[in-house]
């Protein structure tokens, strides 16, 4: 299928980004795109940063959508690669990037906070879980980060998600079927109270092919107003 797509022109079944757009359109929602510009490693795997199709497509993206760091697995408590990378992408839009969510959701309390706030992000969505569904924080509405150790608010807004595409399918092996209804169901409840409903998906899971097949549905079941 790589030969084909690079050989013959065939499409890369992971280049879901039209329809993702188009979907957005549609149901009329917001969508922030989070680029991973890491130098290659056993855990950051992304297109090389300097790749022009890639450098298009961001700029592209940018012109009518929201964009973000994914900050690298590698980064890790490491403020200096995430102000390296953020670079990256502000270079390629051409304007200041303020907003992230940490790869892996690799997240330590306070340090990855105090990190991005050193290198100049005020918006991070990586509050919430891997292996389940819920909310991290016990809050499904955005709230201002507070240090308790050095007991002072931080200028950083924490954006908890209410779940990841993974999650369903990887973690608790639920049919596209099943996570609808949950979705469904937890998309009432943060409505309910008012709160913001975050889902977290990634490209090659809505190409509709594989493990992932029939799971667009579930992608379209948490944009829809009911």
């Amino acid at each position: 299928e790589r030969i084909k797509t690079f050989l013959f022109n065939k499409k890369d079944p992971y280049d879901t980004y039209q329809y993702i757009q188009q979907t957005c359109k549609k149901y009329n929602v917001k969508s922030i795109y989070f680029f991973l510009l890491a130098d290659r490693a056993n855990f950051d795997k992304n297109v090389p940063y300097k790749n022009k199709e890639m450098i298009e497509l961001i700029k592209n993206i940018n012109l009518n959508h929201q964009v973000g760091i994914h900050p690298s697995y590698q980064s890790f408590l490491h403020s200096d690669l995430i102000k390296k990378e953020k670079k990256r992408l502000e270079n390629i839009v051409n304007s200041p990037i303020i907003k992230s969510r940490k790869h892996f959701l690799k997240l330590a309390i306070p340090e990855t906070y105090r990190n991005l706030v050193k290198v100049g992000i005020t918006e991070d969505y990586t509050m919430g879980y891997a292996d389940n569904v819920g909310f991290r924080a016990g809050i499904c509405t955005p709230f201002t980060f507070f240090d308790i150790i050095d007991d002072k608010e931080l200028p950083l807004k924490v954006y908890p998600f209410a779940y990841m595409d993974g999650t369903w399918n990887q973690y608790l092996k639920l049919t596209p079927e099943k996570a609808i209804q949950k979705v469904t169901q937890l998309k009432e409840g943060v409505k309910s109270v008012e709160g913001i409903f975050i889902g977290i998906w990634h490209n090659e899971t809505l190409n509709d092919k594989g493990i992932w097949k029939d799971w667009k549905e579930v992608y379209e079941a948490g944009l829809f107003s009911s």
